[in-house]
């Protein structure tokens, strides 16, 4: 019997969900749900998966976003039926990875995203950085960026160009054609401390 999965932290996977499944050293694919079990999961996967990149027992990082932020299973691969399907067990409780934590400071920073799938780079989108905060960004252009994509984000915040790396976890669409973006940094970037902090009023503290 088909089955929704809700975890303490209030948070429903079912069917129809959207995913990112996170492979370490490998990247990111995203999935859509077709079926629970339990904590058994099967889902169809919407990207192109090198062969290899998801044996049995490989363990890799399941998240949905949501408002607060992404939520995250650490889960264990069953195995794939086919190419395009893919079947887990969840193997620890959700924890949530909270969203833009921090002040944000308004922008206006040219910068260039590519799309991230399999560990390779997509074409080159030009948006501008809205505002910043040690956690992450907000962009926006006439990009074609999904919740859950994988991205870098390539700028120059006043020291030269750098690479962010980070996570889409909200993106849609405004009246004027063209799409906002909230991406998560997937990792601490010094640089922007410095960034935020000069864009703060004296006083006011970077983190909330």
């Amino acid at each position: 019997m088909e089955q929704a999965y809700t975890d303490d932290a209030t948070v429903e996977l079912k069917k129809g969900v959207r995913v990112g499944v996170e492979v370490p050293d490998e990247g990111t694919y995203v999935a859509v749900i077709e079926r629970i079990e339990g904590r058994v999961v099967d889902v169809e996967l919407l990207d192109d998966v090198p062969d290899g990149a998801l044996p049995p027992n490989r363990v890799v990082n399941v998240f949905i976003p949501r408002p607060a932020g992404l939520y995250c299973w650490l889960s264990r691969v069953i195995g794939q039926s086919r190419r395009t399907a893919l079947s887990f067990t969840m193997i620890d409780p959700v924890r949530l990875q909270q969203r833009r934590r921090y002040e944000r400071v308004e922008v206006d920073i040219p910068a260039v995203v590519r799309r991230v799938r399999g560990g390779r780079r997509g074409r080159a989108q030009n948006v501008r950085i809205a505002d910043l905060s040690i956690g992450g960004l907000q962009l926006i252009g006439a990009v074609t960026l999904a919740t859950v994509d994988t991205v870098v984000v390539d700028a120059d915040l006043g020291h030269g160009l750098v690479s962010l790396d980070g996570q889409v976890v909200m993106s849609y669409p405004t009246s004027d054609g063209s799409r906002v973006a909230h991406v998560a940094f997937a990792a601490d970037y010094p640089g922007i401390h410095e960034r935020v902090a000069g864009e703060v009023s004296p006083g006011l503290s970077v983190s909330s």
